[in-house]
Parts: C-alpha cells; structure tokens; sequence
C-alpha cells in the first residue's frame, strides 16, 4: 500500500510507501447550481501506479484537527479498511453538456436515470 497527498492547491506529498507522483493540473470553476468546485486531473507516467486499486480520500481540518472525511471507501487511522481491487463497472463513460458523466449503464447500479419507465 501507498499513500499520495494533494493539496487545494495541487501540490503533492508522498504519504505511506513509495507512491508513484502523478503530474497533477488544477483548475476552479462552478457546478451546476453554480457553487464554486476545485476540479483536479492526475496523471501517473507509470504504466501500473494503479494496479493494486485506489481510494481517493477528501479531508478537512478545523483548529489543527480533522473534522471531516469523505473517502470512495472505509479509511480507519489512516488506513483503508481494505485494499481495493480493479473490476470492470458495467457502464460507459462520456461528455454530456461539457461535463464527464455515466451516458450508458446496463448494469443498473442504482442510477434512476438509467432505469427505463
């Protein structure tokens, strides 16, 4: 296991391990009610960075402390809970009004919009 740090403002720290360091590019803008996001995009020269998997992990601190996790898995002191694995999601993947987004999923992962009437 490894672990990559990346600040708001795109700059990287190497955590637990050796991680491979992804060229990272920053940019702001608004969402679709108009709040303003931060939107990063990461790219690892190495073939297999992510061959083990990935939990991506959004942390805030208030007062010196962590107030607040939001994590794409279970993260227990500072560990996932588990290593991921790669499976293939059955769904496609494409641009919808400038946006990347979910444009097919025949497999029904709980999207109503995929859900025929």
């Amino acid at each position: 296991m490894t672990q990559l740090g990346i600040t708001l403002d795109g700059e990287t720290h190497a955590g637990a391990g050796k991680p491979a360091t992804p060229k990272v590019q920053r940019w702001t803008g608004q969402d679709e009610q108009s709040r303003p996001v931060t939107v990063f995009r990461l790219d690892w020269a190495e073939e297999f960075a992510l061959a083990g998997g990935v939990t991506i992990a959004y942390s805030q601190g208030e007062g010196g402390k962590q107030a607040r996790l939001w994590a794409t898995g279970p993260i227990r002191k500072n560990r996932p809970g588990y290593l991921p694995i790669l499976f293939p999601l059955p769904v496609a993947c494409g641009a919808v009004d400038g946006r990347w987004a979910v444009v097919k999923n025949p497999g029904r992962l709980n999207d109503p919009a995929d859900v025929p009437n």
